[in-house]
């Protein structure tokens, strides 16, 4: 299962939305095997009490977010560097989560995308320069030629 994330301004707490996203459908997920177990009344013991049986699985999630800024991402980029402890080793008992996160800005070779997402990504990365935006359209037209309507219409909301 795949679920996206747009931002176009830092979200302080992403970590957490994701998180608990991420939760609800691992939960949705056990939800459809307990009715599927209701439904067939295959389950007993330990595994009637939790309608989910040894057996069955879930399906990973992964979330991404995007941020479709030009700016840098201050944010927290895993649940840990939101807690605030004096005692360190008391997060080896926290489980982390991380977040994917693309910032346009942070990407070093636009050429391993292999769609229009990369040209809009460094698009995005250069307009936060003007000058370096100016050379980048001098230098990279046929990078921007491949854009289409719905790219310019993505880039125009993006950078306003």
């Amino acid at each position: 299962m795949n679920a996206f994330e747009n931002q176009s301004d830092i979200h302080y707490a992403m970590v957490v939305r994701n998180m608990l996203y991420d939760a609800l459908n691992y939960s949705s997920q056990v939800e459809v095997c307990a009715k599927k177990h209701r439904r067939n009344k295959d389950v007993s013991n330990a595994e009637f009490m939790s309608r989910f049986a040894k057996t069955d699985t879930l399906h990973p999630v992964i979330t991404l977010t995007i941020f479709w800024n030009y700016g840098c991402w201050d944010g927290a980029r895993s649940l840990h560097e939101l807690f605030d402890v004096q005692d360190k080793a008391i997060l080896d008992y926290v489980p982390d989560y991380k977040l994917n996160l693309i910032v346009p800005g942070e990407i070093k070779d636009f050429e391993k995308f292999k769609t229009e997402l990369g040209p809009v990504l460094e698009f995005i990365s250069d307009a936060g320069d003007g000058k370096r935006l100016a050379k980048a359209l001098a230098e990279k037209e046929d990078r921007w030629s491949v854009l289409g309507t719905e790219e310019i219409d993505l880039l125009n909301i993006c950078l306003d």
